[in-house]
C-alpha cells in the first residue's frame, strides 16, 4: 500500500510517516474535536500482508489489548484500536523522544559510555513499569512483555522513560520460539527458557532488562552470533564476562545486580522486576546518583541534540531505524570461548558498599572495532 498520508483512519487524520519497522508502520495522525480541539498520536498500522493473515490479525489485537488494559507513567498508553479495511491499527499517544537503540548507537559513535545514574535511571523506570504490568496481569497465564529490547523504550526529552508494545506475549505458553524463524535481533533479548520454547514468567523479561542493562554499561550488544541460531546458543550458555572488564568506573555493587539479572537460572535471579527496581533505587539513593527526569533530559539533549515535533517540521523526511548493531561490531560480548560464571550474591540486602575508588572515572573508552 502506498502513503497514507492525508487518509481518514475512523476519526484520525494521518499527517505523515514518522517509522518504517518490520511488521508494522508508524503514523503520526491527528484527531480534531469542538472549539478548535487537537490532538496528535501515533498510529502503528499492520503491514498489508501481515493483515491479511489471520493468526497476525488476532495476535496483532490481542497484544494491542493488553497494551490498552494497563495503565502507569513508565508504560506509553494506547488510547483506541481501529480497523482500516480489514487492517487493524492502534493509536497510541505521541512520545517525543528517542528510543535507547538510537541513544546507543549516537554514543557509540563518539565512543561515549552512557552515564552510570543515567543508566540505573532509564533501567529502574522500565522495571517498575514491567512490575505494574505484571502484577495487573498476574492472572493472566503468567503474561510478560516478551520483548523488552532498546528499541521498545523510548526516553522523552522531559526526561520520561516509557516502556513500548506490551503485550508482545500475552500468552507466553501459545507459540515458543523457534531459533530458525525468530529475527537475530528479537532473540538476543529473549531469556534461556524463551529461546528453548519452555515455559516463561515475569523472570524472563528480568533477564531481558538484564541485557539491556549490561548493554548500557558497556556501550557493546551482548548477545550477537552470525545467525539467530548462533545467537540462541549464545544466550543457553550463558557466559557471560563481567562488564567490568570494559568497564572499569563500574561499582562492584552495580556489576552484583546486572549479573544476577542475567542469571541463567530463573531461580537465581530477582523474582520480580520490582526486586530489580528496589536494588537500583537504593544503590543510586547511596551513591547520592541524581535520578531524576531533568538529568536525563539533559543527558538526551546533550547526546542525540533537539528536534521539534514533527508536526513542528512538516518537510522531515521518514526517520530511519537505527542498526540493531549499534556497537559497529560482528559480534556481542558474550563468546563460546568465555567461561566465567555469573556473579553470585545471596540478596539484594547483602550487597558490599562501593569503596570511594571504584567511583573514579575511568579513562575514556579505546574505539570500537570496525566491523568486519
Amino acid at each position: 500500500m502506498g502513503s497514507l498520508a492525508g487518509a481518514k483512519l475512523g476519526r484520525y487524520e494521518v499527517l505523515r510517516e514518522l517509522t518504517r519497522g518490520g511488521t508494522a508502520d508508524l503514523w503520526l495522525a491527528r484527531v480534531n474535536g469542538p472549539e478548535g480541539f487537537e490532538r496528535h498520536v501515533v498510529i502503528k498500522r499492520m503491514r498489508v500482508a501481515d493483515g491479511r493473515e489471520p493468526t497476525a490479525i488476532a495476535d496483532f489485537l490481542d497484544r494491542a489489548n493488553t497494551a490498552a488494559s494497563l495503565h502507569h507513567s513508565n508504560l506509553a498508553k494506547v488510547v483506541d484500536v481501529g480497523d482500516d479495511q480489514g487492517t487493524p491499527f492502534l493509536v497510541m499517544e505521541y512520545i517525543h523522544g528517542e528510543d535507547v537503540r538510537r541513544v546507543l548507537g549516537a554514543q557509540a559513535r563518539t565512543y561515549a559510555r552512557v552515564p552510570l545514574p543515567i543508566v540505573v535511571a532509564i533501567t529502574s523506570a522500565v522495571a517498575t513499569a514491567l512490575h505494574h504490568a505484571h502484577e495487573q496481569l498476574a492472572s493472566d497465564r503468567g503474561s510478560i512483555h516478551g520483548d523488552v529490547a532498546p528499541a521498545n523504550i523510548l526516553v522523552g526529552y522531559d526526561g520520561h522513560v516509557k516502556v513500548l508494545d506490551f503485550g508482545g506475549a500475552a500468552a507466553p505458553a501459545r507459540e515458543p520460539d523457534e531459533p530458525g524463524r525468530a529475527p537475530r535481533d528479537k532473540v538476543a533479548y529473549r531469556s534461556p527458557e524463551q529461546c528453548g520454547g519452555g515455559p516463561v514468567d515475569r523472570r524472563s523479561d528480568v533477564f531481558a532488562l538484564g541485557v539491556v542493562l549490561y548493554e548500557l554499561l558497556t556501550g557493546r550488544r551482548l548477545f550477537k552470533g552470525d545467525t539467530a541460531a548462533a545467537t540462541v546458543a549464545l544466550v543457553m550458555r550463558g557466559n557471560i564476562p563481567l562488564p567490568s572488564t570494559s568497564r572499569k568506573d563500574l561499582p562492584p555493587a552495580l556489576e552484583r545486580i546486572v549479573m544476577r539479572a542475567l542469571e541463567r537460572d530463573p531461580a537465581e535471579r530477582f523474582q520480580t522486576a520490582g526486586e530489580l527496581h528496589l536494588a537500583l533505587e537504593a544503590l543510586a539513593a547511596e551513591l547520592g546518583w541524581s535520578t531524576s527526569a531533568p538529568a536525563v533530559a539533559t543527558f538526551l539533549a546533550t547526546t542525540c541534540g533537539t528536534r521539534a515535533e514533527p508536526w513542528m517540521t512538516p518537510d522531515e523526511l521518514v526517520r530511519a531505524i537505527e542498526p540493531v548493531d549499534f556497537d559497529g561490531t560482528r559480534r556481542g560480548v558474550a563468546t563460546p570461548e568465555f567461561g566465567t560464571a555469573a556473579l553470585k550474591i545471596p540478596s539484594v540486602t547483602a550487597m558490599a558498599r562501593p569503596t570511594a575508588s571504584t567511583l573514579e572515572s575511568a579513562p575514556p573508552p579505546p574505539p570500537a572495532p570496525a566491523p568486519a
